[in-house]
Parts: structure tokens; C-alpha cells; sequence
């Protein structure tokens, strides 16, 4: 319970710093999500997140960025000699802090946070539905390169843990965790 109150007092301070910073830069990426759970892969295989971010640095080269993502996948289920259609539906609130290098027009990142996920299961076939949150934790590297004092391009390698505790009699906990190779473009408000 100490974590996730934790997890809330940072997405609320991130909020506070982000809106009064002067600092800030918005970002739009989207790239691939290798899901490291065998089971989930063979169903689903991998996806396609979109990611909103803002990010701020509150001191020297630490900063905090906050964002929301979205992950939505087709796939099938096997059981009985039968195919059955799955859609798979995920937000995620990523929370985290960071250190930057500056490298003359590179930008490098190495931070660490956690994540608010609501994820929902739908057999699009059989009367079967799950919804379930759970909070989860990340990493991630990244490169931002500067086209001009407002505008970057970037890259970041982030990886997820996410385990739901929820399972079947052939998978105990389901895990929605794995590699994310996301790329994109970022604007500084105030250059």
C-alpha cells in the first residue's frame, strides 16, 4: 500500500512540476511492444502502443515526465480444435524520473518509474470479458537528437513489469510486461 501511495504522490507532483515548468516538452511516439510472456506472445503476438508524454527537468539534469499510452491487439485463442477472436485493450499512466547527458545536439535519458495500467480481455466470439488495474514499474533508455532549439526527434527503449496475478489452469499469473521500441518527435514549449 506504501508503494502505490508513493506511485500517486509522484503522478500528482509530476502534474504540479510539468504545468509550471518552464522547461517542458510534449512528445508523440509509437514503435513496438515485444511482450516477454510466451503465452501472451503466441496469442497475441506483438503490438503497437501510441505514446503522449511530457517531460520537464526540475533540477540540473533531473527531470520528471508523466504520460498516457495506449496498446490494442488482436488475437486468437486455440481450445477444442477451435479458433476463438480475442481484442486486447490497455492504458497506461507512466510515471517516471530521469537523468539526461547533453551531448552537444544528443540528448541521452536513463530513468526509472512506475505505471497505472487498465488493461481489458474480449472474446469477440464466446460471452467472455476481464477488466482488471494494476500498477506496474518500468526503465528505459533514450536518445533525443535536436533538429532546432524547438523541435527533436527520439528514441527510447523502455521495458515494462507487469504482472496481473490473474490467470488460467495453463498460466498461473499472466504477466503484460516486456520490451517497448518506441520512436517519435518532441516539441519544446518554451525554447
Amino acid at each position: 500500500m506504501r508503494i502505490k501511495g508513493l506511485f500517486v504522490f509522484l503522478i500528482f507532483s509530476s502534474i504540479v512540476v510539468i504545468a509550471s515548468a518552464r522547461n517542458l516538452t510534449l512528445s508523440i511516439s509509437s514503435g513496438f511492444f515485444f511482450p516477454k510472456q510466451k503465452e501472451f506472445r503466441d496469442m497475441y503476438g506483438n503490438g503497437t502502443p501510441l505514446v503522449l508524454e511530457a517531460q520537464t527537468l526540475f533540477w540540473k539534469n533531473f527531470g520528471l515526465s508523466l504520460g498516457l499510452e495506449y496498446l490494442g491487439m488482436k488475437g486468437n485463442a486455440l481450445g477444442d480444435g477451435e479458433e476463438y477472436p480475442l481484442c486486447f485493450k490497455m492504458k497506461t499512466i507512466p510515471a517516471a524520473i530521469f537523468c539526461q547527458f547533453p551531448l552537444k545536439k544528443i540528448l541521452l535519458y536513463l530513468g526509472f518509474g512506475g505505471s497505472y495500467n487498465s488493461f481489458q480481455e474480449k472474446w469477440e466470439t464466446v460471452e467472455i470479458d476481464f477488466k482488471d488495474n494494476r500498477w506496474g514499474y518500468l526503465v528505459f533508455s533514450s536518445m533525443e537528437y535536436r533538429l532546432s532549439s524547438r523541435f527533436s526527434f527520439l528514441a527510447r527503449l523502455r521495458y515494462d513489469h507487469l504482472p496481473t496475478k490473474k490467470g488460467s489452469f495453463l498460466v498461473k499469473d499472466v504477466g503484460l510486461g516486456g520490451l517497448k521500441l518506441l520512436m517519435g518527435f518532441g516539441i519544446k514549449l518554451f525554447p
